[in-house]
């Protein structure tokens, strides 16, 4: 068998695994809560809550374009905003449509490369802007912990957060830090890896260099991130009052970035199962019943589901070449292995 016929092997076998997890994990989860009842949580949603949810994700695409335009232009590129808006549209048609969930996220370098912006720029600012919308996120939850513990919540939940939220500061401010020596330092020791790790490590590298020493395009990523989830909490929380909880804020500001960082894990489809799991835990430790708990995360899924459709019809009209002052030594290689 070729080398290429192996790799294609085991992404279907990887994808194979990924699908029984997410069955497995959804049916255990819809089981333990009860099917009949979930379905009947979600029949008894009010309707007008739910209008509302399906337009706060549009702010939210503005939001991340605005944070990703600010980085984009810090390394020297300028993209339009309404491009970049219409790739984070897309990018969610992409997420549904590939089994991960960074599907959206090679989208969106691609539109980014189509734009204008050299590929290491378009790529390594998508990593910071991921990156920088985790930080955010794990500093929020862990800043809820001392006043939102919950003696139901296993202790290691919350040292796991204060674990990722040191990791993940500790990478960010690697990045934006004004010396080169630890990315040389990091750099010596992935040169004697073999493999193509050394090049890969290299263009990366050369494609975070604009960010260092730049603290104040940090300062504003972070606080655009904040933003942005503001937004996102207040999606849940209009799902919530849909489903008549009556949770407070709180709740929703530990519980909703905690459960987007575990969707990340890449053991399932999309986290499909997985963000039905972690809700039902989380929200449970806080008195939310089983049925309600994966009725809102449903319906959530449902959310995204629905802004995938509309991205996709608008990858399809508004499909655009190729701009022709693109250099041709930069023009990107198979973007679907790249995913990979």
């Amino acid at each position: 068998m070729s080398a290429e016929g192996t790799k294609s092997s085991k992404r279907r076998v990887l994808f194979a695994v990924k699908l029984i997890a997410s069955l497995a994990i959804l049916g255990f989860v819809l089981y333990k809560a009860d099917l009949s009842l979930v379905l009947d949580r979600m029949r008894q949603a009010d309707p007008l809550f739910l209008a509302l949810v399906l337009l706060t994700p549009f702010a939210g695409y503005a939001i991340t374009s605005i944070r990703w335009q600010g980085l984009l232009r810090a390394a020297g590129a300028v993209v339009p905003f309404g491009r970049l808006y219409r790739a984070c549209l897309t990018a969610v048609f992409f997420n549904q449509l590939l089994p991960s969930t960074v599907g959206g996220d090679v989208a969106r370098v691609y539109a980014a490369w189509k734009s204008g912006a050299p590929r290491s720029v378009a790529l390594s600012s998508l990593l910071v802007d991921r990156v920088i919308g985790v930080l955010a996120q794990v500093l929020v939850a862990a800043a809820i912990i001392p006043f939102l513990v919950s003696s139901t919540l296993p202790t290691a939940v919350y040292f796991t957060v204060g674990g990722i939220a040191l990791a993940v500061g500790t990478l960010v401010l690697a990045v934006f830090q004004p010396s080169s020596k630890p990315a040389a330092l990091i750099l010596g020791i992935v040169d004697r890896v073999p493999g193509p790790f050394a090049k890969i490590a290299r263009k990366l590298e050369a494609g975070f260099a604009p960010y260092r020493g730049r603290w104040g395009v940090l300062a504003r990523a972070i606080m655009i991130s904040l933003v942005m989830i503001v937004n996102v909490v207040l999606m849940h929380w209009l799902i919530g009052r849909a489903l008549g909880l009556d949770l407070s804020i709180l709740v929703y500001l530990f519980v909703i970035p905690v459960a987007t960082i575990v969707m990340l894990v890449p053991i399932s489809i999309n986290g499909i199962g997985l963000r039905e799991a972690i809700f039902a835990l989380l929200l449970g430790a806080y008195g939310v019943d089983k049925a309600d708990a994966v009725a809102l995360s449903l319906l959530a899924f449902a959310t995204f589901l629905t802004h995938g459709i509309l991205g996709g019809i608008l990858f399809a009209v508004a499909r655009s070449p190729i701009p022709a002052d693109v250099p041709d030594n930069d023009l990107p290689g198979n973007v679907v292995e790249a995913k990979t």
